[in-house]
């Protein structure tokens, strides 16, 4: 257990419980961007507006915490909408703390194109299109990633500050 702790977070390979505060390896230079927008996304037409969220990580030299320490990696620009409503403002909550404890991305190998030394989504599905996909994808962001983490009632209990 305590070799699983000295890796880059204090989460129980058992349980899965987290013991203070869960960091990733996202690169540290990365970027995210929040900006609303006026109009509507497939499934949600009550809403009036949706986030339009930008990612922008700059290629450079992966650390140790990262799979090949010393080897550069290419970065990359993502895209990702959520519907302005009360359940699209929690995820996008829930993002923003995933990006500053560096969870949303890593460095690695993409099973979608091949390449080795990426930046790479961290198992935290985005809705990267504002058209297609699951009508109430919401829904389930919330609640993946409120399993995911353990929070409990989206009263964020393992954050320190």
């Amino acid at each position: 257990m305590q070799k699983s702790f000295e890796k880059l977070q204090a989460q129980c390979p058992t349980c899965r419980m987290w013991y203070g505060v869960p960091r990733g390896n996202q690169p540290l230079n990365a970027h995210m961007h929040v900006e609303e927008r006026r109009g509507k996304i497939p499934g949600f037409e009550n809403c009036k507006s949706y986030f339009e969220i930008f990612y922008n990580i700059p290629s450079g030299i992966q650390t140790r915490d990262h799979p090949r320490p010393g080897n550069y990696y290419h970065g990359t620009s993502r895209t990702a909408y959520l519907p302005n409503n009360e359940q699209g403002q929690k995820v996008l909550e829930l993002f923003k703390l995933a990006f500053r404890y560096r969870l949303m991305f890593t460095v690695g190998d993409s099973v979608t194109t091949g390449r080795t030394d990426v930046v790479v989504w961290n198992s935290i599905h985005n809705k990267t299109s504002v058209y297609g996909g699951p009508q109430k994808f919401v829904c389930f962001l919330v609640n993946a990633f409120c399993k995911n983490f353990l929070f409990d009632n989206f009263s964020f209990s393992w954050i320190s500050n």
